[in-house]
């Protein structure tokens, strides 16, 4: 605690980050908001500087309610550099697991044109965080995972 009892915004960031640890299945903002002792204002500016840091990631939970996540240093490390729209695409491909998206569904998923969409993917192939997959039951299909996923049975055959 900084001058007078009222914390800084390093305190408010690792008391977030405290808590998103002991959370592994998300904590909802307004949880964040009373466990930390602090204003809206002071963790809306944490939230965002772990963010920005990507110390946290930020998911709608079954629910529909935002939930931020705890994301680990050497995790951390792998987005350093990638902009809003490259980490969209990411997470929207990391939420399709072994099965694989296609590029049409990422342009619906995350309302972005398609040069645009291929020129994020092949940002994400050079960085070796996605992969492409031809697809065996659509022919001319190709699909995009995470590079370390195991592609299904339904894709691979």
């Amino acid at each position: 605690m900084s001058n007078g009892g009222v914390p800084s915004l390093k305190d408010v960031c690792d008391t977030i980050l405290t808590i998103c640890k002991s959370a592994p299945e998300g904590v909802p903002q307004d949880m964040l908001t009373k466990r930390c002792m602090a204003d809206l204002h002071m963790v809306a500016m944490g939230i965002n500087q772990l963010l920005a840091n990507h110390r946290i990631k930020v998911y709608n939970n079954a629910r529909g309610q935002l939930v931020y996540k705890f994301s680990a240093q050497e995790e951390a490390h792998k987005f350093k550099g990638l902009n809003a729209d490259e980490l969209l695409v990411y997470q929207t491909i990391e939420d399709s697991k072994n099965k694989g998206i296609w590029t049409r569904d990422l342009k619906q998923r995350c309302n972005l044109q398609q040069p645009q969409i291929l020129k994020i993917l092949k940002v994400l192939e050079g960085r070796r965080l996605v992969k492409s997959v031809k697809c065996v039951t659509k022919k001319n299909r190709k699909v995009y995972m995470v590079y370390d996923m195991e592609p299904s049975r339904e894709v691979t055959g």
